[in-house]
C-alpha cells in the first residue's frame, strides 16, 4: 500500500487524524509512569516535568507527523508515539547535562585559584573584546549565549537558522577562542 493510499485509508475507514481527540486520560497515565521511571534514574522532578512538557508540545505540534499501522488503534499509536518523543527529548537532555559537566569539570581543574567575581568578569569582557577584533561574528554568539544567557533556540530564531546550526556555531567560537587563547598563552 502506498503512502498516499494509506493517509486516503485512515481518513475514509477512521476518523482522520485530524480529527482526533487527544487521550488525555491515557497521557496522564503516561505522565505518572514517566516521572516515577524519571525519579529512579535521578532526574529531579522538576526537570522531568520540564521533559514531559517539552515532549507533550512536540506531539501536539507535530500531530501531522503521526503514522498509524493498519491494525493498531489510533489511541495506542498516539500514546507510542508520545512515548517516543518523550525518550528522544530525555536522552538529549542527559547529553546536555552531561557535556555541562565535562566542560564545568575541565573549568574546576583549570583553575588554579579561585578568583573575585568582578574580576573574572572583567576578564571575559576584555578577552572578548579582544577577541571581537579578529572574529566579530563568533565573538557577538559567545555573548549572546554566555554572557547574555540566551538559550539556543532564542539565538537561532534571531540568526534565523535552526537550533542544530546555532549550537554548532557556539561550538565553532568556543574552539576559535580556545586557539587564540592558546596562541596567547604559548
Amino acid at each position: 500500500m502506498s503512502c498516499t493510499s494509506y493517509i486516503k485509508w485512515i481518513d475514509s475507514e477512521r476518523s482522520s487524524v485530524k480529527d482526533f481527540e487527544i487521550p488525555w486520560a491515557s497521557v496522564e497515565r503516561v505522565r505518572d509512569l514517566w516521572l516515577s521511571q524519571a525519579m529512579r534514574s535521578n532526574l529531579d522532578r522538576e526537570d522531568a516535568e520540564d521533559l514531559f512538557q517539552d515532549a507533550l508540545l512536540a506531539a501536539l505540534e507535530g500531530m501531522d507527523r503521526l503514522r498509524i499501522a493498519d491494525s493498531q488503534e489510533i489511541e495506542d499509536a498516539f500514546i507510542a508515539w508520545f512515548w517516543g518523543i518523550l525518550r528522544y527529548k530525555r536522552i538529549s537532555y542527559q547529553r546536555r547535562r552531561k557535556r555541562l559537566q565535562r566542560i564545568i569539570s575541565d573549568n574546576q581543574h583549570q583553575t588554579l585559584m579561585p578568583e573575585n567575581k568582578a574580576v573574572s568578569d572583567s576578564r571575559v569582557h576584555l578577552s572578548l573584546g579582544l577577541f571581537e577584533r579578529q572574529s566579530p561574528e563568533s565573538a557577538k554568539v559567545l555573548r549572546r549565549r554566555f554572557l547574555e544567557g540566551q538559550q539556543l533556540d532564542e539565538m537561532a530564531d534571531e540568526m534565523g537558522v535552526s537550533v542544530p546550526t546555532a549550537c554548532r556555531r557556539v561550538k565553532s567560537a568556543l574552539s576559535e577562542i580556545r586557539s587564540c587563547v592558546e596562541m596567547v598563552m604559548a
